[in-house]
Order: structure tokens, then sequence, then C-alpha cells
């Protein structure tokens, strides 16, 4: 299972910051990568409590039929980090 899709299976439930969900990033990516990428979170409307909704990655450079993810990272501006921590929501996930 690659590193970005290990971390979110593994932590449903659970709370993750934006440094821990940058992490798997530079793993798959490249060192740079994971900078690359900004969390955003939003108050749980059933709960008291953060829930991560979106990842945005930026990504810039012409992009081809087989463009490099590596390198239009490495030439992308660097993301926000901000201070989101909050849950992965195991809503919508297929447990067969």
């Amino acid at each position: 299972m690659p590193p970005i899709q290990y971390l979110f299976v593994e932590n449903l439930g659970k709370e993750l910051s934006a440094t821990e969900i940058r992490k798997p990033f530079d793993v798959a990516f490249g060192v740079v990568s994971g900078k690359k990428v900004q969390v955003k979170c939003r108050k749980d409307i059933d709960e008291n409590q953060q829930m991560i909704t979106e990842v945005w990655i930026n990504i810039e450079g012409e992009i081809e039929s087989y463009p490099s993810i590596n390198e239009l990272l490495k030439k992308s501006p660097n993301a926000r980090l901000g201070s989101c921590k909050g849950e992965i929501d195991p809503a919508f996930v297929n447990e067969s």
C-alpha cells in the first residue's frame, strides 16, 4: 500500500496533524514534496472536534502526457503549513 494511502487507512477515526500528513509525501515523491501539501480542517457539525476536510497539493509546470509528479512538485511553490490537526473521518469507507 502506498505510504499516503497507508497513513489515512491506518488513522481512520484518529487525529493527524498537517505535519504528519506531509511526511509520507516526502517518502512517495521526494524530500521537498511534503512542503507542497496544505491540509484544511473544519469543525465537525455533529461533534465538537476538527476534521481533515481537504488536502491540497501545489503542482506547477507544463503538464505533458506523462508528467513526472516528482519534477512538477520540485518546481512548485511551498504551501502554507498552518496549524490544522483533525480527525480522519471514516465516512464512506467501503469495508468489504
